[in-house]
């Protein structure tokens, strides 16, 4: 049996009758069935699903890297804060203070020993304070008593 067509009809053999007498069968394109509807929606929700959980790991990790960039920064700003202090000041400088950098608020402690006439270990412990939680961090910073050399001694 064969079937002959045009864009929008099909014309096919009529039972019974000669071959060159076709009947005329229309194509019903009135839309998309329920069914079709209900694979394109579960594809769909499978593709969003698999974005979602990707979309969940990327802001995650990327608050992990703020976090860790915020302690980076506040332990190189301790050391640098312990290596611009005076050495003879150091001793007065003990206790703790509280400071901000973007939006990690912390506490630093610094404990200063003497280990010699001419060697001090300064160490500064920090602990976060605001809503931003990071694990405490100390950074220890050795500072020498710097020579004095006279412009007139040879």
């Amino acid at each position: 049996m064969s079937v002959f067509s045009e864009p929008g009809h099909v014309y096919a053999p009529s039972s019974g009758q000669e071959p060159n007498h076709r009947r005329l069968m229309h194509l019903d394109p009135s839309g998309v069935s329920l069914i079709e509807i209900m694979l394109a929606l579960t594809i769909m929700a499978t593709a969003l699903l698999a974005i979602g959980g990707i979309m969940f790991q990327v802001a995650r990790h990327a608050e992990q890297s703020m976090v860790a960039t915020y302690r980076s920064a506040a332990v190189t700003s301790a050391a640098a804060w312990v290596q611009a202090l005076p050495w003879d000041s150091l001793d007065t400088m003990a206790g703790c203070t509280s400071d901000t950098i973007g939006v990690f608020e912390y506490d630093q402690c610094l404990t200063v020993q003497t280990l010699s006439p001419r060697l001090k270990r300064a160490t500064v412990a920090i602990q976060s304070t605001g809503r931003l939680t990071i694990r405490p961090d100390t950074v220890v910073v050795d500072r020498n008593k710097p020579r004095l050399i006279s412009p007139l001694s040879p």
